[in-house]
């Protein structure tokens, strides 16, 4: 993920066959990430996959929507579909998990605490 919530450079350079922009540079703390990017950029690393994928399914269709889908005519319609729903969970659950973190360790001093609703106590009469 880029800073702006996107796919990352490296990430659509897989999917897409996409090169980034401009060249990925790493902090010299870290030794490593040049070689894993030189490893990642470059044969038998698979790129485009999501292109690839499509043109082939059109080559050799057996239905008229992609992935048992009534929504998704290619393989990248269904990809697309397929990675915003699991994103929008992830951040779903990455802000619900912050809340109840912030409900449990500053109840008493965070004016917006996160208190589950919970159903009344019901009495039962026998």
């Amino acid at each position: 993920m880029d800073g702006y919530g996107g796919l990352g450079p490296m990430a659509r350079q897989l999917l897409y066959g996409e090169q980034p922009r401009r060249r990925l540079t790493f902090p010299p703390d870290q030794p490593h990430a040049n070689t894993m990017y030189a490893r990642v950029a470059s044969h038998p690393t698979p790129q485009g996959i999501v292109p690839l994928a499509s043109i082939r399914w059109k080559q050799h269709r057996t239905r008229p929507f992609f992935g048992h889908s009534y929504t998704a005519p290619t393989p990248h319609e269904f990809i697309l579909q397929k990675m915003g729903l699991r994103f929008t969970k992830a951040f779903a659950l990455h802000i619900r998990n912050s809340c109840r973190k912030l409900g449990r360790h500053n109840a008493h001093t965070h004016p917006f605490t996160f208190t589950p609703a919970h159903a009344p106590a019901t009495t039962d009469p026998t």
